[in-house]
């Protein structure tokens, strides 16, 4: 698990110095691009571009948390399937508001792990038979 988004993250991004870091964080906003080619506001263009660089690194799966009526989130989540179908990793999204129950998010969170659990399980078993192939 990878949080790409932590206090100590956005105090380096928006009020550090650390030039390295920036240029660094600078590139992996570039990823989302060819997805989507102008700010919607929000955090619609990070969330596209972690999700690109996250899928580059070889996370199994990526949950993009988001407020209920959010637009530019909005706008990314209608964009991400077509990060899914370029990179193949799974994500998924989860919609939050003060009215929202826990027991909904437990089951999508339950069925989002076996999925994970059964592409790897999968993704074992091919590089096995691979071996006994030669």
């Amino acid at each position: 698990m990878y949080r790409s988004i932590t206090l100590h993250e956005w105090v380096k991004v928006h009020l550090s110095l650390d030039v390295k870091y920036r240029m660094s964080y600078k590139r992996i906003l570039k990823k989302a691009a060819p997805y989507l080619n102008l700010c919607v506001g929000g955090h619609a263009w990070q969330t596209i571009a972690n999700s690109i660089y996250y899928s580059e690194c070889g996370l199994d799966g990526i949950i993009q948390i988001m407020p209920f009526g959010c637009m530019p989130e909005i706008v990314a989540e209608s964009i991400l399937p077509r990060v899914y179908q370029d990179y193949g990793t799974p994500i998924m999204t989860l919609v939050v508001d003060e009215m929202t129950g826990e027991a909904g998010y437990f089951t999508r969170l339950e069925a989002f792990v076996d999925l994970l659990e059964q592409r790897r399980r999968s993704k074992a078993d091919e590089y096995k038979e691979s071996l006994l192939r030669g």
